[in-house]
């Protein structure tokens, strides 16, 4: 599956539950057992449960979305993680030591069935280690089990607990939460084992709100959530406390990729809406400047020719969208302001890595998602045509910014690495001030974007999707 299709399967996904409201602005939200939860699971009072047991997933544990206690299914008589990679040539497989049983072990055919163990796939799918399914397509996660001659490859991360199924262990019931969700917490006790064989699993997340006291700041806010996972693997949201809320002194991101030294743009005339679409008009036309200068970079530094080729597609694609919105801007009566850029020289792999994780990976990704709502929310058919379009191809863009995210990761070193995730993390509470519009009811509904509270849902459902950082 390509960085494209995983992104629009999210973005399908959060858009489908975009109505259903997740507390975030307040002191305190919680969300109440449903769907096959009780109060019993939560607290009896909508708080969450007292948890009695700490499990502590290892690295490989969660690279592999199994533990390493695991009883497997009947049938299955080997589980083993396997490491996928297609960055550099050709794909190769390679088996990890995290392993349960013996391979092949009762094979009637034993060399038959060692060699279809090891055997490449290209089309099969892998996931990433610590992104949500979502980091690069290299190198990537499988796990392959073996049940007398037959060898099956499990290349999806929900797909794992069906080898290790029912769920009767603590440890169990964490990794197949950690395969949905992510952030487990094992600082404390974080499991509970129901009278009923299910267990409740406690997990902490973080994310970025606007804060309720001054719309033009934000908090940083962490919740603990937890899961009732049954035997056969269903997984039910029981409770969700916020427990930690820190004040910002700027808001949250948001869409488009900017070049570096953008001069910021004057104010337009024209009604609302009309200052709406000529400010992202702008800031299309300035992504043209960045995509440019993105291909001379790469080019300089040896990058491979289907990124390149990518780049390029994406400087026609941003020259289209600039003229459409700005015919926009100009209908509600604005102009678009000229894009002003200081000259830009070709800088290292590491200013280029950071730039592209906060334009593309967080601020281009979360406007693809926007672009998408907007295709749909708008009470104008000319902005849904144009937003549908858009949205189209700034998913694609936003893909290329994984994409790029993932062989930048090849070229830097473990510390260089480190700089790259905590600038995304600044990126995902930074103020884009040029792009924060006080818009009225009649933008609200011309322009199609999201209220506060769904707009702030589907930038925390990104965020967890995509893994990135608080």
């Amino acid at each position: 599956m390509t960085t494209t299709l995983r992104l629009s399967a999210l973005f399908t996904t959060l858009l489908g539950t975009a109505a259903v409201a997740v507390g975030c602005s307040g002191d305190v939200a919680t969300t109440e057992a449903t769907d096959g939860g009780t109060k019993a699971d939560a607290g009896g009072d909508g708080s969450l449960p007292a948890f009695d047991t700490t499990v502590c997933l290892d690295q490989n544990e969660r690279n592999y979305l199994f533990p390493k206690d695991a009883t497997l299914a009947v049938g299955i008589d080997f589980l083993g993680g396997f490491q996928v990679d297609n960055q550099n040539g050709p794909t190769t497989v390679a088996a990890s030591p995290h392993k349960i049983g013996a391979a092949c072990s009762k094979a009637t055919d034993a060399k038959a069935c060692t060699t279809a163990l090891g055997a490449v796939d290209p089309a099969m799918w892998s996931w990433g280690s610590d992104c949500g399914g979502f980091c690069g397509p290299s190198p990537g996660y499988q796990v392959r089990t073996t049940a007398g001659d037959k060898v099956a490859v499990i290349g999806a991360r929900l797909d794992v607990q069906t080898a290790f199924l029912p769920i009767d262990r603590p440890s169990e019931a964490v990794a197949a939460v950690a395969a949905v969700y992510g952030g487990d917490d094992c600082q404390g006790p974080n499991v509970r084992a129901n009278g009923d064989g299910s267990y409740v699993v406690k997990t902490v997340s973080g994310g970025c709100a606007t804060n309720p006291n001054d719309p033009t700041k934000s908090i940083n806010y962490m919740d603990e959530t937890a899961y009732r996972v049954t035997a056969d693997g269903t997984i039910t949201q029981v409770g969700r406390v916020r427990v930690s809320e820190v004040a910002n002194d700027y808001g949250c991101p948001v869409a488009g990729r900017k070049p570096a030294g953008l001069a910021a743009c004057a104010p337009s005339r024209g009604d609302v809406s009309g200052g709406y679409f000529a400010k992202m008009a702008h800031l299309e036309a300035a992504s043209v400047v960045a995509f440019a200068h993105m291909v001379s970079e790469l080019r300089a530094h040896g990058a491979p020719a289907a990124l390149i080729a990518r780049a390029e597609a994406a400087i026609l694609d941003e020259e289209r969208h600039a003229v459409t919105i700005g015919a926009l801007a100009a209908e509600h009566g604005a102009a678009v302001p000229a894009v002003e850029v200081a000259p830009m020289a070709v800088r290292s792999l590491l200013e280029m890595a950071i730039e592209n994780r906060r334009e593309g990976c967080v601020r281009e990704t979360f406007g693809a998602l926007v672009a998408h709502y907007q295709a749909a929310a708008s009470t104008e058919r000319p902005v849904r045509e144009a937003m549908r379009e858009i949205a189209a191809d700034e998913t694609e863009h936003a893909a290329l910014s994984w994409d790029l995210d993932a062989w930048f990761a090849t070229r830097l070193n473990e510390t260089e690495r480190a700089l790259v995730e905590a600038a995304g993390s600044e990126a995902a509470c930074g103020l884009e001030e040029e792009c924060r519009l006080s818009l009225d009811e009649e933008a609200n509904g011309i322009v199609g974007l999201p209220p506060r509270s769904i707009g702030l849902q589907l930038f925390a459902g990104m965020r967890e999707g995509l893994g990135l950082a608080a």
